[in-house]
């Protein structure tokens, strides 16, 4: 029975269309400098990057930062409106603050869960 994303008679990725793209010569010049920021991007984004955050992880607690991290939208959208001007609506707002305040209980919530686990008998 095919998967309910794709269909039945079709791979969902058509395996001739990587070569016939990378062959096909783009229809715009791109500069070289367009081309170091890819590289620079790509590099320190997904390899160089990774080690940063990875030692964060380590130091800090993957738990912990985890449940931090579910706070980049609310910083994203905060210099998305202050230093790029962006149109912030209430409704954007308001969802981020809903995301703040999950946060902010999943943390009380996993504190009080983690002590009382903590003194729970372990049973062998």
């Amino acid at each position: 029975m095919p998967r309910p994303d794709t269909r039945g008679d079709q791979p969902p990725i058509n395996p001739g269309a990587s070569p016939l793209s990378l062959a096909a010569k783009p229809r715009w010049d791109t500069s070289a400098l367009a081309w170091a920021a890819l590289a620079y991007v790509s590099l320190f984004s997904t390899r160089i990057g990774f080690v940063f955050v990875h030692r964060g992880l380590v130091q800090g607690g993957i738990a912990a930062l985890g449940q931090l991290q579910l706070l980049q939208p609310f910083v994203e959208l905060a210099l998305a409106g202050g230093l790029l001007g962006e149109p912030v609506s209430p409704a954007m707002v308001a969802v981020t603050l809903g995301v703040v305040g999950c946060v902010a209980g999943a943390r009380r919530f996993a504190g009080k869960t983690g002590s009382a686990l903590a003194s729970a008998p372990r049973s062998s």
